[in-house]
C-alpha cells in the first residue's frame, strides 16, 4: 500500500476593507494562490499492559497489522510482565511480516514473553523507568509420563529457538546457555541501553563483514572461479536505542 497524498487549491479571499479591489472578478491576480498537500497514512498503536493472553485475543489487531503499508505506523506500548508464548509468537511474526514502520517502546517491565516482544522490534525506544527479565519458558503438562517427556522437550526446543534469535547479540553465548539452565536475567534501563548500544556495533560489524564475503564472491564469479562460494545471510540492523 503507497503512501497518498491529497491535495487541496487553497482559493484567495479579499479583506472587508479592501475596497478598491470589491466587485472584481479577476481575483487570480490579487493574492497568489498556493496549495496545501495533507499525507494520507494510518497509525495504529495498542497497548501490552496487561498478562498476555490466548491468541485470539489478539486476532482483530494483528489482521489490521497485516493490511498496513509502507508509510504507517504501528506503535506498540509494553508494560507486562508476559503470558502466553504463542500469542507473543503469534506478534512478532505479525511486526516481522507488516509494511508499515513498526515500534515498540519499554514503558515499564518488560518481562517473559514481553521482552521477546520488545527486544524483536526493529524500531525499540527504552523509557528510563524501563525495566527487563529474561527468564526460562514456564508452562504444565498432563498425561502419561512418557507424553509429559515428549511434551517438555518440544517446549523447551521451541521456546530456545525463538529466544536464541530474538536475544542474541543482547545476550552472551555463556548467558544464553545460563538462560535455559534457569538463571533469570533482571535488567534497568541503563544495562538495557548498553546492552542494546553493544547489539547494535556487533550487526554493523556482521553488516560490513557480510558486504567483503559478497565482493569476494562477486570476484570469484567474475575469475570464473567457484571454489569458496560465499551463501550471504541477511541480518537487519536495529537503529541505536532512543534514550
Amino acid at each position: 500500500m503507497k503512501q497518498l497524498k491529497s491535495y487541496t487549491n487553497i482559493k484567495p479571499s479579499l479583506d472587508e476593507d479592501d475596497d478598491e479591489v470589491q466587485g472584481n472578478s479577476n481575483l487570480q491576480h490579487i493574492h497568489l494562490p498556493y496549495y496545501e498537500s495533507t499525507q494520507v497514512a494510518r497509525k495504529i498503536k495498542f497497548y501490552l499492559d496487561e498478562q498476555i493472553r490466548e491468541p485470539k485475543y489478539y486476532r482483530n489487531i494483528l489482521n489490521i497489522m497485516d493490511t498496513l503499508g509502507e508509510g504507517d505506523v504501528v506503535e506498540i506500548v509494553v508494560n507486562t510482565y508476559g503470558g502466553s508464548f504463542d500469542s507473543a509468537v503469534a506478534i512478532i511474526n505479525a511486526m516481522r511480516n507488516t509494511e508499515a514502520n513498526c515500534q515498540v517502546r519499554i514503558e515499564g517491565m518488560a518481562a517473559s514473553a514481553g521482552s521477546l516482544i520488545a527486544l524483536a522490534a526493529d524500531n525499540l525506544f527504552v523509557m528510563p523507568s524501563a525495566t527487563l527479565m529474561l527468564h526460562q519458558g514456564v508452562f504444565g503438562s498432563y498425561g502419561k509420563q512418557t507424553n509429559v517427556v515428549q511434551h517438555a522437550v518440544f517446549e523447551d526446543q521451541r521456546v530456545q529457538d525463538l529466544a536464541r534469535q530474538v536475544y542474541a547479540n543482547f545476550l552472551t553465548d555463556k548467558e544464553l546457555d545460563d538462560l535455559f539452565t534457569g538463571k533469570d536475567f533482571w535488567m534497568h534501563y541503563d544495562e538495557i541501553v548498553e546492552r542494546l548500544e553493544k547489539r547494535h556495533e556487533i550487526q554493523l560489524k556482521q553488516i560490513k563483514e557480510e558486504e567483503r564475503l559478497e565482493k569476494l564472491q562477486q570476484k570469484k564469479l567474475l575469475s570464473g572461479s567457484t571454489e569458496g562460494k560465499v551463501v550471504k545471510k541477511k541480518v537487519k540492523p536495529l537503529p541505536e536505542p532512543e534514550i
